[in-house]
């Protein structure tokens, strides 16, 4: 039995079930579905499946979204970093209280997130 034929005995809904499993890495559960469905031999259904499977990681890599990059410390470079208000202060009081700071839980610096 051929590739072609193989392509043609599967059905959509089978198709998504074998998917199912290439997508778990369940390779050998998607072999036997495909012989036993078409009784065809392992290295048809071995090509088979790694078509599948270079579809499912051919989406998977089309759909990754860059992760946006995470503030860091200008003074230590950690990623641990806490943003609040900024709080009272004796000197001047509630002037500028109501400004968010952020502060780095690794060296506890503190700065203004704008600049």
């Amino acid at each position: 039995m051929t590739l072609q034929e193989v392509k043609n005995i599967m059905s959509k809904d089978t198709s998504c079930v074998l998917l199912a499993h290439i997508c778990q890495k369940e390779y050998y559960e998607a072999l036997n579905r495909i012989m036993e469905k078409t009784g065809c031999e392992y290295e048809v259904a071995k090509e088979y499946v790694e078509i599948l499977k270079n579809t499912v990681e051919s989406t998977r890599s089309a759909n990754q979204q860059p992760t946006p990059p995470q503030p860091r410390c200008p003074k230590c470079n950690s990623t641990a970093i806490t943003a609040g208000q900024r709080g009272y202060s004796i000197v001047t009081g509630f002037w500028g209280s109501g400004d968010t700071m952020n502060r780095c839980s690794n060296c506890g610096h503190k700065w203004n997130p704008r600049g």
